[in-house]
């Protein structure tokens, strides 16, 4: 079970639902839940494996508030390299970001984490939305999936 520390309180769902409607995506029910009542927390225990590597750790769920670390601010910040349908929820330890993946699935969209400082050249993978998954690596299918995996 995970234990939430130096959260911002609680948030309502219009704040959530606002977002929703400007991304135009539908975040899973149990992040809306989590998110509710732990914006911008600190998991505990807070290490994640990848399929590339293992023991990552989580610093915080991005927060629903105005903040350099908040959400929109995130999604600004990385808009010209993030992939298509790919959406920040929570920040890694180095600043890698914990994101879901709307693309295979936009109801239950699978997690990743998006390596920052990967970017190659657009000649060497094809397109530019190619070059932009190359920083994917895949977590889980869910997000209740990838909560309950925290170690």
């Amino acid at each position: 079970m995970v234990l939430w520390k130096r959260t911002n309180g609680p948030i309502n769902l219009e704040q959530i639902q606002m977002i929703e409607r400007f991304l135009n995506i539908a975040f899973p029910k149990e992040y809306v839940t989590c998110v509710m009542a732990h914006d911008g927390g600190h998991p505990e225990p807070n290490r994640f494996d990848t399929a590339k590597r293992k023991g990552y750790v989580m610093d915080r769920l991005l927060t629903f508030r105005e903040d350099p670390v908040g959400l929109l601010s995130t999604i600004y910040y990385c808009k010209e390299a993030l992939p298509h349908g790919v959406v920040p929820f929570g920040y890694e330890q180095t600043g890698d970001i914990i994101c879901f993946d709307f693309k295979d699935n936009p109801k239950t969209p699978s997690i990743v984490l998006w390596k920052h400082e990967l970017a190659p050249e657009e000649e060497d993978v094809g397109s530019q939305e190619e070059m932009r998954r190359i920083g994917l690596e895949y977590m889980n299918n869910s997000f209740i999936e990838f909560i309950t995996s925290l170690y």
